[in-house]
């Protein structure tokens, strides 16, 4: 393999990938080399839910908690929107997910998780618009560090990291392959 190489000789890159990376302008093991990020997110330190006071509109959250209801499902004309409550009384903020119903499976009671989203407030209330949920040990991986974007997010907001769309194995293979 060398920088010419097309992206399909990387293992772990099928058709699929391939067709990914090619809406990038990625073609060649030089272009994944060469491709660098548009920014980077800085993924805060996990607060548990009762450590809060408050919380600021449009700042990004890592919030913990313990997931003590179930998810409801509410059918609208347009689309399935569901909503999960996390907290207890002062610390209540609503999760939600709008045309994803199969979250709901996801978050079992009793479990725990890592919220991480903008917080918005609506009359008074706290709501965190399709949270990213992490398993607090997945969490730990990324916490407190800076992630790089992909030159596309600004719609999509995937990230060029193994922690969310596989690029970043990708183009952690292609480094180790290129030094030895």
């Amino acid at each position: 393999m060398n920088i010419n190489s097309p992206i399909t000789e990387i293992k772990g890159v099928g058709e699929k990938t391939k067709d990914s990376f090619t809406k990038l302008g990625v073609y060649t093991v030089g272009d994944i080399l060469l491709h660098f990020p548009r920014n980077y997110i800085l993924f805060p330190k996990i607060k548990d839910i009762n450590e809060y006071n408050s919380f600021e509109e449009g700042h990004m959250y890592a919030i913990h908690a313990v997931i003590t209801s179930s998810a409801v499902v509410k059918k609208t004309k347009s689309m399935p929107i569901t909503v999960l409550h996390i907290g207890n009384s002062g610390h209540i903020i609503e999760l939600v997910w709008f045309r994803a119903p199969y979250v709901k499976n996801e978050l079992t009671v009793g479990k725990h998780f890592v919220f991480y989203g903008k917080v918005k407030i609506n009359s008074g209330k706290y709501i965190m618009e399709h949270p990213e949920i992490y398993t607090p040990e997945k969490y730990s991986v990324i916490e407190d560090t800076l992630q790089p974007l992909l030159q596309n997010d600004d719609i999509r907001g995937k990230r060029f990291s193994g922690t969310f769309n596989g690029h970043g194995r990708i183009v952690e293979l292609t480094w180790n392959e290129a030094k030895s």
